[in-house]
């Protein structure tokens, strides 16, 4: 991955990231690119911010309610959040050396290892540690199956997520595991639904059998 690939990959990109982005964002279906695929590009700094939310003005996008550029724009705001929060990584990496209990636990080993029994969960286990990606939609079913289901610790997901992801940031992924389990935005937390996975996979999970009324 170099520059002029990432920049051409952002130019091919420019045109769906109008309406097709739109309506297709939330689908994570096999063989199929519903996303744009920058991610790591960004993250690693290859491209910046800047330099596509200016393509996305250049190609006639301005408006904010475009849902690719709000997409952008909560990276930015991620960055910022966790710069100007500093406790947030000292506390997370504090808690990931204090808590060893749960990496014996049959939960623990089975949620890393793709042998829950969900057979989403593991899919995309097996996924990560082969592709280094997931699909943003699966990323928030993951961790929510994980922290709600599997009852792990966010922070143990977040990491898992880290030494995988090869677009893995630091601010996205740890402020995004804080919101699903409820501790970045006061009372909101983020629960999958059998429902929602079997839609936004056109039925590749069905009758997938969560934790769905978990408190934050």
């Amino acid at each position: 991955m170099n520059y002029d690939s990432s920049y051409t990959a952002l130019q091919d990109w420019l045109p769906k990231s109008k309406q097709f982005y739109q309506s297709n964002r939330n689908y994570d279906l096999t063989g199929k690119q519903t996303t744009s695929r920058l991610s790591s590009a960004i993250s690693s700094g290859i491209l910046s911010e800047s330099e596509v939310i200016s393509s996305l003005y250049a190609f006639g996008i301005t408006n904010s309610s475009n849902k690719f550029l709000e997409e952008v724009f909560w990276r930015i705001y991620f960055r910022g959040y966790f710069e100007t929060h500093p406790t947030i990584w000292s506390t997370y990496k504090s808690q990931l050396a204090i808590d060893q209990t749960e990496l014996s636990s049959n939960n623990y080993q089975n949620a890393i290892n793709a042998n829950t029994g969900i057979t989403c969960f593991d899919d995309w286990v097996s996924d990560l540690i082969e592709n280094g990606y997931l699909h943003n939609h699966s990323r928030m079913w993951f961790a929510s199956i994980w922290i709600f289901t599997l009852n792990l610790s966010w922070q143990k997901g977040a990491e898992f997520f880290m030494k995988y992801l090869y677009d893995g940031d630091a601010a996205s992924n740890t402020l995004s595991w804080r919101w699903v389990a409820g501790l970045q935005t006061k009372g909101k937390h983020y629960i999958a639904q059998g429902w929602n996975i079997a839609k936004f996979t056109k039925n590749k999970y069905k009758d997938v059998n969560l934790n769905e009324d978990a408190a934050p």
